[in-house]
């Protein structure tokens, strides 16, 4: 193992997440599709937590963060493995501070 390599030694990503089929619904995946957008989590490489293949053709569509995947985990591991297909999603930014100051009309923006 190197000890400088700030990833060496850990596991990448652990099950159940690996192997799980998701439905891809990112903006990406709506502009250039591959096949149904399914694809599996698989192993990632470092410093990727998992990897995203398509489950038809095994085209790699993107990577599967370290929260999205410890999200996976821990309600597989209290809820059992879900019933039905997930759907991977993107993050949406939206500036909840700037938000908040003005629905609230007391702040102002700076």
């Amino acid at each position: 193992m190197n000890s400088l390599h700030p990833f060496a030694g850990t596991p990448s990503c652990p099950a159940p997440a690996i192997g799980l089929t998701v439905k891809l619904d990112r903006d990406i995946d709506r502009q250039r599709p591959c096949h149904n957008n399914l694809a599996v989590i698989h192993a990632g490489k470092p410093p990727h937590a998992g990897e995203l293949r398509c489950a038809t053709c095994g085209a790699h569509p993107g990577w599967a963060s370290r929260t999205m995947l410890d999200f996976i985990n821990e309600t597989a591991r209290r809820f059992g493995a879900p019933a039905q297909l997930l759907i991977w999603r993107q993050q949406q930014e939206t500036p909840m501070a700037f938000d908040v100051a003005a629905g609230q009309g007391g702040g102002t923006a700076p």
